[in-house]
Formats: C-alpha cells, structure tokens, sequence
C-alpha cells in the first residue's frame, strides 16, 4: 500500500507542477509588451491625387444606324476590316422581296469596323441607336473618358498629368494628362440617389501620351491625377501627427513632444516644413499619460 500512495503523491506533484507551469507561461504570454511603433522622418517625393475610373476610347467613332425603316441586304465589311472613307458598309432595302439598288450607307471616315450587330436579312428600325447596325472607330489614337465626382470637380484643371492604369494591359502605367471637363454635368432621368441625394458627376478626358496596339475601345481604367507636388521634402506617416488645439505635434523616441509645421496631405503621409530633423526617430503611443 506504502507503494500506491507513494505512486500518487508523486501523480499529483507532477499534475500540480504541470498546471503552475501552464498558468505562468499563459501570464507570461499575456502580459502587456510596448507595441508602439516607430518611423523615421525622411525626404521623399509627396505627390497629391484624386483617383477615379475610365475607360478607353478611340479618337473618334461613329455608330452606323439604318436610316430608313428596312432590311438588311448585304453587307460588305466584317469585324477588324480597316476601311477608308466613303467605302461602302450596309446596303438597305425596303422589302425582301424587292430587287431595288439602294445606295449602300458608307464610311463616314477612315477606320476598322468594330462591331457588327445585325445579318443579312435582318429588319433594321429607323435611326435605332439602341439596336444600330454595325460601329467603326478611328483607332489611329485613344483617350480616357471618365466620370469625375461633384467634390472632385474644382481641383481637376486642364493640363494636369495623369498616371493610368488599363486593367488588361498588364501592370504597366501610362502616362497622361487632363485634355477637358465638362463645365455642367450630364443631364440623367435616372440618375441614382444615396440618402435622397442625387450623384452629380462631369465628364472628363484625359489623353495617353503613348499610343500602344493593345488598347482597345472599352477597356476599364483607373486614373490619378496628380493635384500638388512637394519634393524633396521632409515626410512622416499620418499615424505619427498629433493635434493639440490647433497646433500638430510628434513624439520622439524619447516620448518628448516636438511641435511642427505642416505642409501638404495626401491619404498616407504629411509633409513636414519645420520642428524635426530628417533622421528623428518618431512613434506612435496610445497615450502619453
């Protein structure tokens, strides 16, 4: 019996040792470590834009309609033909079964036939710009056409350089710039509302300074235009900028508080004009209490 007891005292020293190991491993573990983050002030470039979406557009194009009520008779291009002005496209008739020569409709300018919506035989309506006949584009050149917000209109100008990114041609930014803004925005009879407040936005383009054969008509776009620069100048995150009244301030690594001088904002960093150094080291603290 000397034994069995024996056996469980020695059980529940290890149970007891085992379970004081967990919990001061589980108070060690949980115990508040500094978690304040740190940066260093330093000069970089701080560009200020507003990012908004597009798409392509060719130079011009045209949508080829049927002028008359009729039926298609023949037609004479096929999707990616380039063609010159003047040559003909569709040819329109009256009736099936009529063998009148109408003139065919014909290029308005030269390009390449993009789209093709309609056979031969086909009922056309008149002028139907819903249900039109066929679309040939100028692609010698392209543009981006977007829709800036009602907030964002007073800081676009004409000539303001844009970086563009076109979702199908790879990772690669273009560069470009603000051509014209629409002075009054688009006339919509179903224009959405948010909170019983209608969306106003202009009509915007801006050119793409490098012509490039993978673009096509239609391809989705993000655009930055480039507002305010300041470069070369001293940057800090905004996480790092306290405010206190009126006045900005950071804290250093030796939890001093330094008052500066700010200058230009964009979504992630702050120019700083004076009170720090570059090279000061600054943190970020929950409080400094």
């Amino acid at each position: 019996m000397n034994g069995f007891f024996k056996k469980i005292i020695l059980l529940a020293i290890i149970v007891t040792l085992a379970t004081g190991l967990f919990y001061f491993y589980k108070y060690k573990s949980s115990k508040p470590v500094n978690k304040n983050r740190t940066d260093v002030i330093r000069k970089s470039d701080l560009i200020k834009k507003i990012s908004f979406a597009g798409k392509v557009i060719s130079n011009k194009y045209s949508i080829i309609a049927a002028p008359y009520n009729g039926y298609i008779n023949k037609i004479y291009v096929t999707i990616g033909q380039k063609i010159q002005k003047n040559d003909p496209l569709v040819q329109i008739n009256l009736s099936l079964e009529t063998y009148e020569q109408n003139q065919p409709l014909r290029a308005p300018f030269s390009g390449i036939v993009t789209l093709i919506r309609k056979n031969t035989g086909e009922f056309v309506k008149e002028n139907d710009l819903n249900n039109y006949i066929m679309r040939i584009d100028d692609m010698s050149s392209f543009m981006i056409e977007a829709k800036i917000a009602e907030i964002d209109r007073g800081k676009i100008i004409i000539g303001q350089e844009a970086l563009i990114k076109i979702a199908s041609v790879s990772q690669e930014t273009f560069l470009g710039s603000v051509t014209s803004i629409a002075l009054a925005p688009e006339e919509k009879s179903d224009t959405f509302s948010f909170g019983g407040k209608s969306i106003v936005e202009y009509t915007a383009t801006i050119a793409i300074n490098k012509k490039d054969d993978r673009f096509k008509p239609g391809f989705s776009a993000i655009i930055d235009v480039i507002t305010d620069t300041a470069l070369n100048t001293l940057v800090i995150g905004h996480e790092f900028i306290y405010q206190e009244d009126n006045k900005y301030y950071v804290i250093l690594k030796d939890f001093s508080k330094k008052f500066v001088t700010i200058g230009l904002q964009n979504d992630s960093h702050v120019e700083i004009l004076s009170g720090v150094n570059e090279g000061d080291i600054v943190q970020q603290v929950e409080s400094l209490e």
